[in-house]
């Protein structure tokens, strides 16, 4: 199963502000992400919310993501949520938490963060074209399967940062049977912090803290 694609998610919910699709700004994020060849990318958001009286109000908002030339990074900031994902070959995972770092130092003040309230680290490997009846029996699933999911949540602590955190493994498979274009097999890892703190409370050395021992349960 070589043809394959790792990803890695980095998740930090809290009070954030979206960067501005305006040209001064596009200009100041181009430079300021230069380094980490990022670049601003227009994105519009639909929010549509309901009135008492079941009326619609539709709201558009023009913001940034950051994008890599090659698509493979993108860093997106939402009101209450920031996001990186990085499609990895060769690079581990210590240097993709190094990097994420740096960039949240960069862009801290851009987008008023002060705190995070809940943080998430998930690992993803897909199998494409994958050999899903080797994984049926390997699983003792029945042939006419041609849908599966099978999750696995662990709370256990976090040493790095004192606290318990969901660990979640999860394996599923969907076949073209199903209506998939192709027989896809994923592995995901997933180390969250629990959601009945959502006191804002994780600093930026406290969210280097988290990632570095989430790798090393990623890798352990």
């Amino acid at each position: 199963m070589e043809n394959n694609v790792k990803n890695i998610q980095i998740v930090l919910s809290g009070n954030f502000e979206p960067f501005s699709a305006n040209p001064n700004n596009i200009i100041e994020i181009s430079t300021l992400l230069n380094e980490f060849q990022l670049f601003p990318k227009e994105v519009t958001e639909q929010r549509i919310e309901f009135t008492v009286d079941q009326k619609q109000n539709i709201t558009l908002t023009k913001s940034l993501d950051l994008v890599s030339a090659n698509q493979q990074n993108v860093l997106q900031v939402r009101p209450d949520m920031l996001i990186y994902n990085a499609n990895i070959a060769d690079i581990s995972l210590s240097n993709i938490v190094d990097m994420f770092i740096k960039i949240l130092n960069k862009v801290k003040d851009k987008v008023k963060f002060d705190k995070a309230s809940r943080l998430g680290f998930v690992q993803t490997i897909q199998y494409l074209d994958a050999d899903i009846q080797s994984y049926k029996v390997q699983n003792g699933l029945a042939d006419e399967i041609i849908e599966h999911r099978n999750r696995t949540v662990i709370r256990q602590p976090l040493d790095k940062i004192s606290e318990l955190v969901n660990f979640v493994k999860a394996n599923d498979f969907i076949s073209k049977e199903a209506g998939a274009p192709q027989n896809i097999l994923s592995y995901s890892l997933d180390i969250n912090t629990v959601s009945d703190k959502d006191a804002a409370r994780f600093t930026i050395t406290d969210i280097k803290n988290f990632l570095i021992g989430a790798t090393e349960l990623l890798e352990g």
